[in-house]
C-alpha cells in the first residue's frame, strides 16, 4: 500500500508502519534509518551532493528508476543484508555513544527517542 500524508499530519505513525521510506532529502530519512527503515532518495535534479544519507540509502535517478530500487530493496534479500550493514555503520559513526541504543528493536528505538524529547 501506498500512503501520501498531508501536510498536517504528523508522519510518525506511518514513518513506524511503513515498509520503505521515499524522499528527496529530509530528516525524516534520516530518523526511518535511525528505525531500521530502508530509504530511497529520488535524486530529482540528479545532483550527486543531495546523496545526504551516505551509503545507508538507495538513490533513484532519473524517476523511472525509482520503481527498479523499490523491488530490488523488497526482493533482493542479499541486497537488503548489504544495506542493513550500511545503515548501522553510518548510525554507529554518527551517533554519539551515549545515545545509541542497544536494540535494533524500532518499539524501543523510537520509545527512546520519544522519552528524550518528553524530558528535554
Amino acid at each position: 500500500n501506498v500512503t501520501k500524508l498531508n501536510r498536517t499530519d504528523l508522519p510518525y505513525s506511518a514513518l513506524y508502519s511503513s515498509d520503505l521510506v521515499i524522499t528527496k532529502f529530509s530528516t525524516i530519512g534520516l530518523e526511518a534509518l535511525s528505525i531500521n527503515k530502508p530509504v530511497i532518495s529520488v535524486l530529482l535534479n540528479g545532483y550527486e551532493e543531495f546523496k545526504i544519507y551516505g551509503n545507508a540509502a538507495d538513490y533513484a535517478y532519473p524517476i523511472s528508476e525509482l520503481k527498479n530500487r523499490v523491488e530490488k530493496l523488497i526482493k533482493d534479500k542479499e541486497y537488503r543484508k548489504i544495506w542493513e550493514s550500511e545503515r548501522k555503520k553510518i548510525i554507529m559513526e554518527n551517533t554519539p555513544d551515549s545515545k545509541r541504543i542497544k536494540s535494533d528493536s524500532p518499539y524501543e528505538i523510537g520509545a527512546k527517542y520519544i522519552n528524550e524529547l518528553i524530558n528535554c
